[in-house]
C-alpha cells in the first residue's frame, strides 16, 4: 500500500490525522452493477492505440506516480507492475480500500492495487486546469506505464472515438462514486443548520464536485479546527481544498475560481459566437457550433446546466428510457 508518511502541501493548511475517514455510503446498484467499467483493462490493441498520444516512463519501487494535494501529470497506462493506491482528503485522512470497494460492490481483491492495462485518471484532467490528485499512488515493484499529459488526452477521446468513449465513461463513473461518497472534494466546517453551509454545498452539488460537511457541532476534530482557523463567526463556514488550502466562508465565486471553473485567460482575438446562458440550449449551441470550426465563449453567472441542471429527474429523454437526473444530463454535456 502507499506510504504512511503524509504528503506535503502549499499554503495554509488544515491538520491531518490517523482517525478513519468518512464513513461509506450504502453501494447503489447503478455503480455495483458497472465495476467493469469503471475499471476497465483495455487490450494490448487499445494499449498500443494510446501510445500515440503519451509517453513511456519506468518506475522504481516505492517511486510515487501520484500525490494527494499534488496536480498529477495527466493519464496512466499501466503496462507491467502494480501500483497501491490510497484515497487521502484535504484533513489528511486516509480512505480505507474496502470503504470505496464496499461503495461499488467490489471485492477487496479487486479494489488493493492497479494492474497491467488499467487506467489511472481524473475527470478533472479535461478541463485544462490542473487539479489536486486525491490519491496517493506508489509503485509496488518496477512499473512501466504510458504517461498521457492532459493535453494528449483531450486529443485521443477525439481521434480514437470508440476508445475514448470507454475512457471517458469510467472517468464519469469514478466522479459519480465520488459525489455519492462527498470525497474527493473540498471539506465544508460549519454547522449543518448554517444558511452559508447550504450556499455553498448547495452551489457544488450543483456543479458536480463531490464535497463533505463537518458539523462541529457533532465532530471534535471540527470543533479544534474551527478554533484554530476561523475564531470569528464571521469567518464561517471554512473550506478545505484538497491541497489543503483553507478559504474563510469565501463566495461561490472564490470558490468557483480556485476550483478552476472560471476562465482566468482568454484569447485576445475575437470570438466568433458569444452564448449567454450554459443550459441546455447554450450547451447545444457551444457543441455544433465548435463542431463547426467556430470559437465558441460561453458566459454564464452561476454554473452550467440552467434549470434543467436542477432537476431532479428528467424523464421520457432521448437515449435515457428510464430518466436522468438534470445535473448528471449536463454534466454530460458540459
Amino acid at each position: 500500500m502507499a506510504s504512511e508518511k503524509e504528503p506535503e502541501r502549499g499554503g495554509q493548511e488544515a491538520p491531518g490525522n490517523a482517525r478513519p475517514g468518512p464513513e461509506p455510503a450504502p453501494p447503489t446498484a447503478a455503480l455495483a452493477s458497472r465495476f467493469q467499467q469503471m475499471f476497465p483493462v483495455l487490450s494490448a490493441a487499445e494499449i498500443d492505440r494510446v501510445r500515440h498520444f503519451g509517453d513511456l516512463r519506468r518506475f522504481l519501487p516505492g517511486e510515487v506516480l501520484f500525490q494527494a494535494g499534488k496536480p498529477g501529470p495527466g493519464m496512466y497506462v499501466i503496462l507491467s507492475g502494480r501500483v497501491a493506491v490510497t484515497g487521502r482528503d484535504p484533513l489528511g485522512q486516509a480512505l480505507p480500500v474496502a470503504t470505496f470497494a464496499e461503495l461499488i460492490g467490489a471485492t477487496l481483491e479487486d479494489m488493493a492495487e492497479v494492474v497491467p492495462g488499467e487506467v489511472m485518471a481524473d475527470i478533472g484532467q479535461l478541463s485544462g486546469n490542473p487539479s489536486a490528485s486525491v490519491i496517493d499512488a506508489r509503485a509496488v515493484g518496477e512499473v512501466e506505464a504510458i504517461v498521457v499529459p492532459p493535453e494528449g488526452l483531450r486529443a485521443l477521446l477525439i481521434a480514437e472515438a470508440e476508445l475514448g468513449e470507454r475512457i471517458l465513461r469510467a472517468l464519469i463513473l469514478r466522479r459519480v462514486a465520488q459525489i455519492e461518497m462527498g470525497f474527493g472534494g473540498p471539506v465544508l466546517i460549519g454547522s449543518r443548520k448554517s444558511p452559508e453551509v447550504t450556499r455553498l454545498s448547495g452551489f457544488l452539488e450543483r456543479t458536480g464536485i463531490p464535497f463533505r460537511v463537518l458539523d462541529p457541532d457533532q465532530d471534535a476534530d471540527a470543533s479544534s479546527l474551527l478554533a484554530r482557523f476561523a475564531p470569528n463567526p464571521g469567518e464561517l463556514p471554512i473550506v478545505v481544498m484538497p491541497d489543503g488550502t483553507v478559504f474563510k466562508n469565501p463566495t461561490k465565486t472564490d470558490l468557483a475560481r480556485v476550483l478552476g471553473l472560471v476562465a482566468t485567460i482568454l484569447r485576445s482575438e475575437r470570438y466568433d459566437v458569444a452564448i449567454v446562458g450554459a443550459g441546455p440550449a447554450g450547451l447545444a449551441t457551444a457543441v455544433y457550433g465548435a463542431s463547426e470550426g467556430l470559437s465558441i465563449l460561453v458566459l454564464e453567472a452561476i454554473t452550467f446546466g440552467g434549470q434543467a441542471g436542477a432537476s431532479a429527474r428528467i424523464e421520457n429523454y432521448l437515449g435515457f428510457p428510464t430518466g436522468v437526473s438534470g445535473q448528471t444530463l449536463m454534466a454530460r454535456a458540459f
